[in-house]
């Protein structure tokens, strides 16, 4: 039996649809945050983490897959209630682990002088106490709709779209990734096989997370085959580097934070 920890949001399913019905794997699903520990604890073989994680423990990252964008990607949104001058706290979701990096390293960039602090997705709650807060994932994807909706939506910024715009290039957010030296060999071809079957079964998946997560199909259906990048290409690597560049410079990661990417 192979124990595979999984993230519990949309964005993953494309990656982890197929594995479900696979006798010999066994899933263990978890907040990104949960997840990162349970995979340094050797709880499971490997896990789909947050990339930034691999940069900080050093873990080998399987090649060719990742949950990634270049642009807006509707998940990864930073409200605010006052003008950027007057925000001194923000609210992290402390579910989040590369978002959180990525929200530290803008913030840097655009000269807001704050201080941050973990708190469970509510905005509401994250706003009463912080002048700007950060959801990620299927959260951040609802509460979108609902200030859509509302009379006077809160000023948001969507950090993939402010990442691209700053370097130009895409972010990857999380890996499937194992301890160093892991051998990816034996699960690598099991692996890309559940995205090649996972992606022609996207019709299916946003029917039933429109249903479960309160959402329009046609929302869902956009934010996976559209806005969401599966592939790790050379230019997606190249993103995963200036990232591990600029959190370096912040004192985020390892001073030598270069990913391992399996060579197998």
């Amino acid at each position: 039996m192979i124990r595979l920890g999984v993230l519990p949001y949309l964005n993953a399913q494309p990656l982890t649809w197929a594995l479900r019905a696979q006798e010999e794997v066994q899933l263990v699903e978890a907040v990104p945050s949960a997840l990162c520990l349970r995979l340094a604890a050797g709880e499971v073989e490997a896990a789909l983490v947050p990339v930034v994680e691999c940069l900080r423990a050093g873990w080998s990252i399987l090649p060719g897959l990742c949950i990634g964008g270049e642009g807006p990607v509707g998940s990864v949104l930073l409200f605010r209630r006052t003008p950027w001058d007057q925000v001194r706290q923000v609210a992290l979701d402390a579910s989040s682990r590369t978002c959180a990096a990525l929200a530290r390293v803008l913030l840097a960039e655009w000269g807001v002088a704050c201080t941050y602090r973990e708190r469970p997705p509510d905005l509401a709650a994250m706003l009463g106490e912080a002048e700007a807060a950060l959801l990620i994932g299927d959260p951040a994807l609802q509460e979108a709709q609902r200030q859509a909706a509302a009379a006077r939506p809160l000023p948001v910024v969507d950090l993939g779209e402010a990442w691209t715009a700053l370097t130009g290039l895409p972010l990857v957010f999380a890996v499937w990734a194992a301890p160093a030296g892991y051998d990816w060999g034996p699960l690598a071809p099991r692996l890309r096989q559940a995205y090649r079957q996972g992606m022609v079964r996207l019709e299916e998946m946003t029917g039933k997370a429109a249903a479960r997560l309160g959402l329009p199909v046609e929302v869902c259906r956009d934010y996976l085959a559209r806005r969401i990048r599966y592939r790790m290409t050379a230019h997606h690597l190249a993103g995963l580097r200036e990232f591990g560049r600029r959190c370096q410079q912040l004192g985020l990661v390892a001073a030598d934070g270069e990913p391992r990417l399996w060579t197998g």
